[in-house]
């Protein structure tokens, strides 16, 4: 039960949060943009860039798993496993 609390709690934190970091980093992207286009010209690695375009693709995953309630689904799924094994 102790499992079943924790995820609500942290789904409750990204609903709040999750939105305003993600509109954040889609409006850097112009930004990650240049700075790739530049890094690479000068020679220097494009890491920080790429660091940040995977923050955002995990940041919309997070978001569509927590906010959606798919995880519920893939609990209630489990349990029912369990439950038949």
């Amino acid at each position: 039960m102790m499992a079943v609390q924790l995820l609500e709690r942290w789904r409750s934190m990204l609903k709040k949060h999750l939105a305003v970091l993600l509109f954040i980093l889609f409006a850097l992207q112009p930004v990650l943009d240049v700075i790739s286009f530049w890094t690479e010209r000068l020679g220097m690695s494009t890491m920080p860039a790429l660091l940040l375009r995977m923050l955002v693709l995990v940041c919309t995953c997070l978001w569509y798993h927590y906010g959606s309630g798919v995880y519920q689904r893939d609990y209630q799924y489990q349990s029912l496993y369990v439950y038949r094994c």
